[in-house]
């Protein structure tokens, strides 16, 4: 059985999700989509304003989010220490609204992402790789350092919504439209 206190952000299905559940429906329909490159960002289409997205972790810097840093705290450390030691399994999905700039507005989930981006950035791997682009290793190299290192890097599940300034008000609205 999951401890929803001990697995909050670490995949387990929060006990209070912010998803409507009038959105299940709605939900069931969208493909899942898959950016494991800069470049697939622009390619995220959106189904009556909806998008589930699978973000690998390492495109996470390329994204410029609001609302996404939480402070330092008992809840972001425990979160830390529980996805280093089990993984980080995306199955609780962070749920940001697409801003009029193309900012990604964090609405749930900013604890995991913090986390996350935290435990990136403390990697050696992702150190050695910007030690070897400062250097000016040939970009052949240093993508194949990349590419080894990454692959076990975990994607990161975001429900994404543009338009309306709620999720209830997506869920609100028909699909047909």
């Amino acid at each position: 059985m999951i401890d929803p206190e001990v697995d909050e952000g670490v995949g387990a299905v929060s006990r209070d999700s912010n998803i409507p559940p009038e959105l299940y429906p709605v939900l069931a329909k969208l493909p899942m989509q898959y950016v494991m490159r800069r470049r697939d960002l622009g390619r995220i289409r959106f189904s009556a304003d909806l998008a589930m997205v699978m973000v690998h972790e390492a495109v996470l810097p390329a994204i410029v989010f609001k609302n996404a840093e939480r402070a330092d705290g008992a809840r972001l450390r425990r979160l830390m220490r529980l996805i280093s030691a089990r993984g980080y399994v995306p199955t609780a999905p962070i749920i940001c609204r697409i801003g009029q700039k193309g900012k990604w507005i964090v609405v749930d989930g900013g604890h995991r992402l913090t986390a996350l981006r935290l435990l990136r950035e403390e990697r050696w791997t992702t150190r050695l790789i910007w030690f070897f682009e400062f250097l000016g290793t040939p970009a052949a190299l240093v993508d194949r350092l990349r590419r080894w290192t990454t692959s076990a890097q975990p994607m990161v599940y975001f429900l994404l919504f543009t338009g309306p300034r709620s999720l209830s008000r997506v869920a609100s609205t028909p699909a047909d439209e």
